[in-house]
């Protein structure tokens, strides 16, 4: 854990704000954000004064090595040094990664828009419907094929490089102010393609709205309009949600990213009971009161109560 990790956690710790440690130091506030940024190192006697207020050794803040706090492990954990070099090549693999994710879900999106058309073309010519019919399914079968090798491919690339709540790392000094200005060089066109495909997940919808009172072949070709629309919309969602993950990844501080796995590790032990409860739940239901055409709002219901779980999680974390 490199110093300015350290003034992150500790200033938390206490409870103080930058206002208030950079006012402790006689300071301004941009210097405290400098020093927690690792764009710049604090003077020995801002250093000595740190270790007073934090009540901690100077010794533990120069020192990278790890050492425990109070009587807590500040860093548990294996930690591995990230470099300049590594990081674009972590970002790098990402971008490839999310081309290839993204590229597999659109394509599945779309062959199913494939079968819908099929639907409209029978609908028009009802000759050849027992070929065109498991044509259009096997059509299907094979894009999904290819896109779960692209999503296995792009795991295993990705699987190569720390991942955040699996693994615990930390940037070597100077490289996270280099990363920042990355990140915001490539916000503008980041937030574009995530603009640009919500609005069309959005405006996909506008064909059906025009063919509502239209034949039925009308509409399902305004389905395949609209497959097609979300299809591309949800390729440039994940691509630039992906990008904004990877610099969420490297640009979190150590000492978040450890409560971040304690969390993930207690969702995980609640999960494990939860889905499988609701498993049963539904079943139970279902079968009793065999009334499956309404049974499947349990489903949308209970993912929003998990969510709601984990919300209660992290606000419990955050105070602890």
């Amino acid at each position: 854990m490199i110093l300015a990790d350290k003034i992150v956690y500790l200033r938390k710790k206490s409870g103080l704000s930058q206002e208030e440690l950079a006012s402790e130091l006689n300071v301004s506030r941009q210097s405290i954000s400098k020093w927690e940024g690792a764009q710049s190192i604090p003077e020995l006697d801002k250093i000595i004064s740190l270790a007073h207020i934090f009540n901690v050794s100077t010794d533990f803040l120069l020192k990278d090595d790890i050492e425990e706090l109070d009587g807590e492990m500040i860093n548990s954990q294996k930690s591995t040094s990230i470099t300049l070099e590594y990081a674009n090549e972590m970002i790098e693999a990402n971008r490839r990664a999310s081309k290839h994710i993204g590229c597999g879900v659109m394509g599945i999106i779309m062959s199913v828009s494939g079968i819908v058309f099929a639907e409209a073309y029978m609908y028009k010519h009802p000759v050849g419907y027992e070929f065109l019919e498991p044509l259009s399914v096997a059509f299907l079968l094979l894009v999904v094929a290819g896109a779960v090798g692209l999503f296995i491919k792009a795991g295993m690339n990705l699987d190569q490089y720390p991942q955040k709540g699996r693994d615990l790392f930390e940037l070597s000094y100077g490289v996270r102010s280099v990363l920042e200005k990355q990140k915001q060089t490539s916000q503008s066109s980041t937030v574009g393609k995530l603009i640009i495909g919500i609005m069309m997940c959005i405006l996909g919808v506008i064909p059906l709205l025009f063919t509502s009172e239209s034949s039925e072949l009308i509409q399902l070709y305004a389905v395949v309009a609209l497959l097609i629309i979300v299809a591309m919309g949800v390729n440039f969602i994940i691509q630039a949600g992906m990008h904004m993950d990877v610099y969420e990844q490297l640009l979190k501080p150590v000492h978040e990213v450890i409560k971040e796995n304690q969390n993930e590790k207690m969702m995980g032990l609640i999960a494990a009971i939860y889905w499988p409860l609701m498993v049963v739940i539904y079943l139970g239901y279902s079968f009793t009161t065999s009334n499956w055409e309404y049974s499947w709002i349990i489903w949308p219901l209970a993912g929003v109560f998990f969510a709601v779980i984990a919300g209660i999680v992290n606000l419990f974390s955050e105070r602890l």
